[in-house]
């Protein structure tokens, strides 16, 4: 057994967790590591129903403890990096994992203290010790794992089985009013590629015969799966319980959470992953992550501003959320060139815009808003395109979404009516054609540059199909008036 395992009780087979210590009552602070919820000391849990103690969850290890508290430190981090911090050897790494040591605890005077270093909103990890830190990460987040599952399974089978006899389960809730038993969450998974499955019977371990506080297995997730994702940023399992963790936070809304809390937890999320991408920005685990966040935001504008009925409003409560995204696309892009993932997640974003708004003409929008309508945001990724091609010419990922941005400005453009041209009069073929025509020519120029650079090549090409495909019909040919 390694160091830090705690003592397990036997439940149908498996172990669960049966004694350790508390690992403290601090609750997340605003744009941290976790759920963004309200402080307050933790309510002793009562008796259990047969053990005579109440059982404590695992202690916490001393490195996962130091990280997050940095990771809360204002000014809060915005970058992170993997380096070389110090150069003494003696302390660090495996080799100070001594055989008196603890892998939780700590064996070298530096660990895991000096593994760590935060100046300003820059956040170090000592590249040597990041095997040891990753076990360490790993064990505590093993730890919590089977038993925020068996917790969050059965809160899911009582809410899809009201009506039937729950499962023997006993809460200890936090005293705060903003933080509320886990209990009402929604029953919907937290995604579909890691989905358990539909509960449709009573689970078959045993139910939990002892009190636990699920407000704070909830946070103790949720920092446990930061520090591992940082380091491990693929691990699909940890990103999955992550959201599970999101879930249930979003479910308390209906009891103790006001909107704006559980607004705050998603755009927390964000703050995360922005941290996590400035050294992972190729996980696609993460990215996956992000997209799930982001559509969940996108729901919760509409719905939560259910007044807001008019086009030209949604427009103003989604727009900042898209060009937040496109900013960070375009740095993450920029920082590690030929990123897929970050130009598959662009187009995400402008395709929820595309398919959000039928068009863009005035009945819709008021003159003043034009500037701001969708019509002038794919023009405008249309034309970063051009810019980007001409000094990253060996983009791949770039010169794709190109095409799919076109192909998304001009569909717009015929399906908008008199939108498209305004004050002017011609053919929707007419305004196809020439926009086309005009990134061919610019093409050419490049390619007389960079003759050699098979990217432009492959961007001139896909603009020609577009252009023959205009000239077929198959955008349409609606007249502008």
């Amino acid at each position: 057994s390694t160091p830090c395992q705690i003592e397990t009780t036997r439940m149908n087979g498996s172990d669960g967790p049966s004694d350790g210590s508390d690992a403290g009552d601090q609750s997340l602070g605003e744009g941290d590591i976790g759920i963004n919820e309200g402080g307050g000391e933790r309510a002793s849990p009562s008796s259990a129903v047969e053990s005579p103690e109440p059982t404590a969850l695992p202690e916490q290890p001393e490195a996962v403890r130091v990280l997050t508290a940095l990771m809360r430190q204002v000014p809060i981090p915005e970058e992170m990096s993997i380096a070389i911090l110090r150069a003494d050897a003696e302390g660090s790494g495996d080799a100070a994992l001594t055989s008196g040591g603890s892998a939780c605890a700590g064996g070298g005077p530096a660990y895991p203290v000096d593994a760590f270093k935060k100046v300003d909103e820059h956040l170090g990890l000592h590249a040597p010790d990041l095997p040891r830190l990753a076990r360490d990460f790993r064990s505590d987040y093993y730890a919590l794992r089977n038993l925020f599952r068996l917790v969050s399974h059965q809160v899911e089978y009582q809410d899809r089985h009201p009506n039937q006899q729950k499962p023997s389960l006993a809460f200890a809730s936090s005293s705060s009013s903003d933080a509320g038993v886990v209990g009402t969450g929604s029953s919907s998974s937290p995604n579909s590629c890691h989905d358990d499955p539909v509960m449709t019977t009573p689970p078959k371990t045993k139910s939990l015969e002892f009190e636990i506080d699920t407000v704070l297995l909830r946070r103790r997730i949720m920092e446990a799966t930061a520090c591992l994702l940082l380091t491990c940023p693929d691990n699909a399992t940890a990103w999955s319980d992550r959201r599970r963790a999101l879930l249930f936070a979003e479910g308390d809304a209906e009891g103790h959470m006001s909107s704006r809390k559980v607004k705050s937890i998603f755009v927390s999320e964000l703050k995360f992953l922005d941290l996590l991408f400035t050294t992972h920005s190729k996980a696609h685990n993460a990215w996956a992550h992000r997209k799930w966040i982001c559509y969940r935001i996108v729901r919760d504008k509409i719905s939560w501003n259910i007044r807001s009925t008019t086009t030209e409003d949604q427009w103003y409560l989604l727009q900042p959320w898209a060009q937040r995204e496109i900013d960070l696309c375009t740095n993450v892009a920029e920082q590690f060139p030929k990123n897929y993932f970050a130009w598959a997640h662009r187009y995400y974003v402008i395709s929820i815009l595309f398919n959000h708004w039928p068009n863009d003409g005035k009945k819709y929008l008021s003159d003043v808003s034009v500037a701001g309508s969708l019509r002038s945001f794919l023009a405008g990724e249309v034309m970063f395109i051009e810019q980007w091609l001409a000094t990253h010419v060996s983009d791949h990922a770039a010169a794709h979404y190109g095409t799919e941005a076109l192909r998304l400005h001009l569909t717009h453009g015929f399906r908008s009516g008199a939108g498209v041209l305004r004050k002017k009069t011609g053919t929707a073929m007419e305004w196809a054609l020439a926009v086309a025509e005009g990134i061919l020519i610019t093409s050419r120029h490049l390619i007389r540059k960079y003759s050699n650079h098979e990217v432009i090549w492959n961007w001139r090409r896909h603009v020609g199909l577009i252009f023959m495909d205009i000239i077929c019909g198959e955008f349409g040919t609606e007249i502008l008036v």
